[in-house]
């Protein structure tokens, strides 16, 4: 019971102090969460662009006569396709996922003596 107390309270203060505890952390970590952020690869640029044809090639087809509705539908279905490219995206850039380098981090921070 207390392991679940203390990771919710370190999740509370992981809510609080993000920024600064990914400034503390250890270089590979946080050199690997800055390179997971830019668009250094061919797949970052690749899927950038993927939600912006979808919503041309909606928009494009016509296929709701009023020009808001199909302008509404066409951002839904671009964000949806935003949040699919963020899914895949670490298996076509070959970068780790944010959540999953935070996860490490944060790891860190627990595996740390407590002062």
């Amino acid at each position: 019971m207390e392991a679940k107390h203390n990771s919710d309270n370190f999740e509370a203060y992981w809510a609080e102090h993000k920024s600064e505890l990914i400034a503390r952390a250890p270089q590979h970590l946080r050199q690997e969460r800055e390179d997971a952020l830019k668009m250094n690869t061919a797949g970052d640029w690749l899927l950038a662009i993927v939600p912006i044809i979808v919503m041309v090639a909606f928009l494009s087809a016509g296929l709701i006569r009023s020009e808001i509705l199909n302008f509404a539908a066409a951002a839904l279905i671009g964000f949806a396709i935003y949040v699919l490219t963020m899914l895949v995206k670490p298996y076509v850039t070959g970068k780790r996922s944010l959540v999953d380098i935070d996860n490490d981090i944060k790891a860190y921070f627990r595996q740390q003596p407590r002062t």
